[in-house]
C-alpha cells in the first residue's frame, strides 16, 4: 500500500481507543514527535482508516466494546498489505501475562499498561516512526533503481539494435557498390570512351572506394561494439616492410608532400598485418591531409616493444578535440564527408593486440601519434615460431630411403582422394603403410587402425592427410610413438603443429603438395 499523508513527508500514527480523552490525551504526548496522528474510536474506523493511510505504527486500546483490540488486531493480520504494521496495545484494564502472551502471539510490539510515562511511550513511538521512514527511503530507492535499470536496459537494447542495423546495413550495401565501382572501373579504363567519360569514370571510382572505407569503419565499428572487439589473426611480420606499401600509395596520392620513413632496430614480430596496414594508412593519411605537407614516420624496435611514430607540422589539433581524439563519430578538424571512426577504428587495432595509442599535439612542436605495438600480443603467444626451412631434396631423399614404415593420417578407400594415390605409390615402392582413419577398417588392403597410438609398432614417417584443427593433437601423437618426421600440407594453421613436431624431435616437412613431392622424388623400391 503506498502512503498517503495528510501532510506532506510525515508518517501517520494511528490511535485507536473508544475514549475520545485517552485519544486527546495521547495526541498531546506525541505532538513533539512533528507527525501526522490520526484517530479512530473503534476497531471498524480504525480498519476504514488502514484502508486509505499507510501507517508507520497503531497504539491499539485493548478493551474496546463491539470490536476490541485484539479482534481488531487478528481482522488486520488477514490481510497481507497490514499482516507486518507494528502495532503497540496500551490497555488499563487486561494487566496480567495472559492479556500480554495474547498480545504478542498476534504479533504486537509491545504492550504498556496504563498509566503509562509519557516520556518512554514518545521514545517507542519515535523509534517506530524512524524505522518506517528509513523503510520507505529504501523504498524509493528501489523504486529508482529498478527505473534506472530498466531505463539503461532499454537504451542498451535500442543501441545494440541500432548497431545491429548499421553492420546489416553496411554489409547489403557492399553488394550494390561493388557494382558500382566496377563499372565506373570499366569506363575509366575504356580506350575508345571520351576523355570526359574516362575522367568521369574514375572520379565515381574514387568516391565509391571512399564509400567502401567508409562501409568498413561502419563494419568494424559494429564488430568491436557487438563482438566485444575486433578480431585480429595474428602471423609473423616486419613492421617495417609492410609500412612501406602504404606510404608508397600515400605519396603517389600527395605527390606534394614529403613523407620520410626511419627504421632503427627490430622491427619483427607477430600481428594482424592487415589491421595494421589499416592504423599506418589512416595515421599517415590524416597528418598528410590535416598537417604542413612534412610527415616522418619512425619505428624502433625496443625490447619486447616496437614503436610506431607518426609526426607532422601544422596547425596543432585543438586542446576540446584532444579529450574525445579516439571516440566514434567524432569528425576531426577540416575532415570532408568521414563518419569520425577512423582514429575509433585505429585505437581499438591496437588495443585488440595488447598496444597503446597516445596522441600530442602542439604549435611548436605539431602532432605526433605513438603507438607501442607488443612483438607478441597476449594470448597468441603460440603464434611465434621461428621460419620453418624444409628439408633439401636430397635429405628428403635420403629420409625416404631410409625409412620402412609409413603412416598415413586420414588414408581413404576412396580412389579419388590424393592419400588412396599416394598410399599406392608408397605401397608399389615396396614400404609398410599403414592406414590411419576411424571410419575405415581397410584401405588399399591394409588393416585401417584408429588412431596412431593403435600401431604398436615402430613408425618413421607420418603423412598427414587430414583437417588442420586436427593436426596439433596427431604432432603430439607422432612424438609419443617415436616417429621421425612429420610431414604436413603447407599451411599457416599447420604451425602449431609443426612447433609441437619440432619440438619433440622430429624432422618437419611443411609441403605445398604431398603427393607432387612424393613423385618427384621417384621413390626407388624398396628392397
Amino acid at each position: 500500500m503506498e502512503a498517503s499523508r495528510d501532510r506532506d513527508g510525515l508518517a501517520n500514527i494511528l490511535i485507536v481507543d473508544d475514549t475520545p480523552a485517552h485519544r486527546l490525551a495521547l495526541e498531546a504526548v506525541l505532538e513533539p514527535l512533528g507527525q501526522n496522528v490520526l484517530m479512530a474510536g473503534s476497531g471498524d474506523e480504525a480498519l476504514r482508516l488502514l484502508e486509505q493511510h499507510d501507517c508507520a505504527l497503531v497504539l491499539m486500546d485493548a478493551h474496546m466494546p463491539v470490536l476490541d483490540g485484539y479482534e481488531t488486531v487478528e481482522t488486520l493480520r488477514r490481510r497481507a498489505e497490514l499482516r507486518h504494521l507494528p502495532v503497540m496495545f496500551l490497555t488499563a484494564m487486561f494487566c496480567d501475562r495472559e492479556h500480554a502472551a495474547r498480545s504478542y502471539a498476534l504479533g504486537a510490539v509491545d504492550f504498556i499498561t496504563k498509566p503509562f510515562e509519557p516520556s518512554i511511550v514518545k521514545a517507542k513511538v519515535r523509534a517506530f516512526v524512524t524505522l518506517y521512514q528509513y523503510h520507505q527511503r529504501l523504498k524509493q530507492q528501489e523504486r529508482r533503481l529498478a527505473s534506472e535499470v530498466a531505463a539503461r536496459e532499454a537504451a542498451e537494447k535500442a543501441d545494440r539494435l541500432k548497431e545491429e542495423f548499421i553492420a546489416v546495413l553496411g554489409h547489403d550495401l557492399r553488394t550494390p557498390l561493388s557494382a558500382i565501382l566496377f563499372t565506373a572501373q570499366r569506363h575509366a579504363d575504356a580506350r575508345d570512351a571520351s576523355g570526359p567519360c574516362r575522367m568521369d569514370g574514375r572520379r565515381i571510382a574514387a568516391m565509391a572506394n571512399r564509400m567502401g572505407r567508409m562501409i568498413d569503419h561502419v563494419v568494424d565499428y559494429t564488430r568491436s561494439r557487438l563482438g566485444g572487439g575486433l578480431p585480429i589473426a595474428v602471423a609473423p611480420a616486419d613492421l617495417a616492410e609492410l609500412c612501406r606499401a602504404p606510404l608508397d600509395e600515400i605519396q603517389a596520392i600527395y605527390p606534394e608532400s614529403v613523407i620520410t620513413l626511419v627504421v632503427d632496430g627490430d622491427t619483427r614480430g607477430v600481428w594482424d598485418a592487415d589491421r595494421v596496414l589499416q592504423v599506418f594508412a589512416n595515421l599517415v593519411g590524416n597528418a598528410v591531409r590535416h598537417g604542413d605537407g612534412t610527415v616522418r614516420v619512425s619505428l624502433i624496435g625496443v625490447d619486447a616493444w616496437v614503436i610506431l611514430e607518426v609526426r607532422n607540422g601544422g596547425e596543432p589539433i585543438p586542446a576540446n578535440a584532444m579529450a574525445h581524439l579516439f571516440e566514434p563519430f567524432r569528425p576531426g578538424e577540416g575532415s570532408r564527408g568521414g563518419l569520425g571512426l577512423g582514429l575509433y577504428i585505429v585505437e581499438r587495432i591496437v588495443h585488440a593486440h595488447g598496444g597503446s595509442i597516445r596522441a600530442e599535439s602542439s604549435s611548436q612542436l605539431g602532432t605526433t601519434f605513438t603507438v607501442r605495438w607488443p612483438r607478441y600480443p597476449a594470448g597468441h603467444e603460440d603464434s611465434v615460431s621461428e621460419p620453418h626451412h624444409n628439408p633439401s631434396d636430397a635429405e628428403l631423399r635420403a629420409l625416404l630411403e631410409s625409412a620402412t614404415t609409413i603412416a598415413i593420417v586420414g588414408a581413404s578407400s576412396n580412389p579419388d582422394r590424393p592419400s588412396n594415390e599416394i598410399m599406392q605409390l608408397l605401397l608399389d615402392a615396396g614400404y609398410r603403410v599403414i592406414p590411419v582413419n576411424p571410419r575405415e577398417t581397410e584401405v588399399l588392403g591394409q588393416r585401417a587402425v584408429a588412431s596412431l597410438a593403435d600401431i604398436g609398432e615402430r613408425v618413421d614417417i607420418v603423412d598427414v592427410f587430414r583437417r588442420s584443427e586436427d593436426t596439433p593433437a596427431i604432432a603430439a601423437e607422432a612424438v609419443a610413438i617415436g616417429a621421425r618426421a612429420l610431414w604436413l600440407q603447407e599451411g599457416v594453421s599447420n604451425e602449431d603443429a609443426a612447433a609441437r613436431a619440432r619440438a619433440g624431435g622430429l624432422t618437419v616437412v611443411m609441403d605445398r603438395c604431398i603427393g607432387v613431392t612424393h613423385r618427384a622424388l621417384r621413390i626407388a623400391p624398396k628392397r
